[in-house]
């Protein structure tokens, strides 16, 4: 029996990157925040209905104005973006506005008194093309929904897969433009390199997502740990005030049953949102025999956030969630007539905190803090061939960023720090059952376990 023990160094990377690019683009979070405020023409406040839309980035979002006449609309994606506002016996209003990443800008809106008029308007929509040039496609949550049904977990997986320069393989891991593993995944700002695939994750409840954001090339300088494709995505919030729930269904062949409810509840500056999403399939993973042997997998997922606004100028956001996935090991013919028997499961549970906060009405600070700890383990029964092993591996990560953005003219200046403390242990062993399979020099049995603890350090700015 072989035991190896990892070196408990603690390595300190420093990693500085600086781009001095003149390209929008490049911007590091690739959405705004708007704080819209509707006056009449007497200077007084007016509840009126706010809609925005971006069509090249698939967004629209609604909300309403407060008693006060404003309204904040959050991750709004950058480019053109169509403001319209209506409300009673004032005339529609319509505008266009520009919306730079990482920014929060202030637009002031006067209704006029709608006269009275018949007329037809005809036009081609202003926000459909996108003249920036960057290789990035976003999804809304009224987009998710509409797309075909897929195996439990894999929702958001193959939305991604469905852009361009996208590939999957069997169990469901993203290859983007044929990397092998270079997909970074954004949650709220925060990068994450763990792979998300089913396989290796409880994933995340599509009815938790507010969009899905992916890019293969024009790369945020804060994103370029790995530079293969980046997958964003913003977590749901509620735009309008009041209670909002959904309840869904569905079900499908291999006994597949899939259930999501969420419910968003917003007044004035507060918001809260919940989520939860619960599955079952016998064909979890893709099979290497058609026969579908052992494939059987289950899971849930759920997550709360809170988030509050301080006079316009500061926000505040806590999300919590956890989830939890167990599946079999598909079989081979020979596996199954052997009598092989192996499961995987997957936990993570996360937390994440967020500060934002404007400096002046052109410079935002947003601070950001997560907490992720994540297990995977593989049982394999004593028929198992020609190997059985046994595998059980966990990482626990506190990630922070801070970041300050600023426009001066044509300029979009942004700088930042990141922090990031994993620590992970690893426990393996296996027991050859067919030496016939293998060659004599490997050992019978092994066993491994080992831990590690890093530090990372990244430092950027990029205009």
């Amino acid at each position: 029996m072989n035991n190896q023990q990892l070196p408990r160094k603690c390595p300190i990377r420093l990693v500085i990157i600086f781009l001095l690019l003149r390209l929008s683009s490049w911007a590091g979070e690739t959405s705004g925040t708007l704080v819209i405020t509707v006056r009449d023409p007497g200077g007084f406040a007016v509840r009126a209905q706010i809609r925005l839309t971006n069509q090249n980035k698939d967004f629209e979002a609604t909300a309403q104005t407060n008693d006060f006449g404003e309204a904040t609309v959050q991750s709004v994606p950058s480019g053109t973006c169509q403001l319209s506002v209506n409300s009673t016996g004032f005339a529609p209003f319509v505008k266009l506005y520009e919306v730079k990443p990482g920014t929060r800008s202030r637009i002031a809106v006067q209704l006029v008194v709608a006269a009275v008029t018949s007329a037809i308007d005809v036009s081609a929509s202003p926000t459909l093309l996108d003249i920036s040039g960057a290789s990035e496609h976003r999804i809304r949550s009224q987009t998710l929904a509409t797309l075909p049904a897929s195996t439990p977990n894999r929702q958001v997986i193959n939305a991604v897969q469905s852009q361009p320069g996208w590939l999957l393989e069997a169990n469901a891991v993203l290859h983007p433009r044929e990397s092998e593993y270079g997909t970074t995944y954004v949650i709220d700002g925060l990068p994450l390199t763990s792979n998300l695939s089913p396989a290796f994750s409880p994933g995340i409840a599509l009815n938790d997502i507010d969009s899905v954001e992916v890019r293969t090339s024009g790369y945020p300088a804060e994103f370029g740990r790995q530079l293969g494709g980046i997958v964003e995505l913003t977590t749901a919030r509620s735009h309008a005030e009041g209670l909002h729930g959904s309840v869904e269904a569905e079900g499908g062949n291999f006994d597949t049953a899939d259930g999501r409810a969420s419910l968003l509840y917003a007044r004035k500056n507060t918001s809260l949102a919940l989520a939860g999403n619960a599955y079952g399939t016998g064909r979890y993973l893709d099979p290497p025999d058609q026969a579908n042997f052992t494939n059987s997998g289950s899971g849930y997922d759920v997550s709360g956030s809170l988030e509050h606004a301080f006079a316009q100028s500061q926000t505040i956001r806590l999300w919590l969630g956890t989830g939890d996935s167990t599946f079999q090991v598909p079989n081979e013919l020979s596996q199954e007539s052997a009598g092989q028997r192996q499961q995987r499961r997957a936990n993570q549970t996360s937390g994440y905190f967020d500060y934002d906060r404007q400096l002046t009405p052109k410079s935002l600070l947003a601070a950001r803090f997560m907490m992720r700890a994540a297990s995977a383990s593989l049982d394999s029964n004593p028929l198992s061939t020609p190997i059985a092993a046994t595998q059980n591996r966990s990482v626990f990560e506190t990630t922070g960023a801070v970041t300050l953005s600023a426009e001066h003219g044509s300029h979009l200046l942004k700088t930042g720090v990141q922090l990031a403390f994993p620590s992970l242990q690893e426990k393996f062993s296996f027991a050859i059952t067919d030496p016939s399979q293998f060659d004599p020099a490997v050992p019978q049995r092994f066993n491994f376990r080992g831990t590690q603890a890093g530090h990372s350090v990244g430092l950027f700015a990029e205009d």
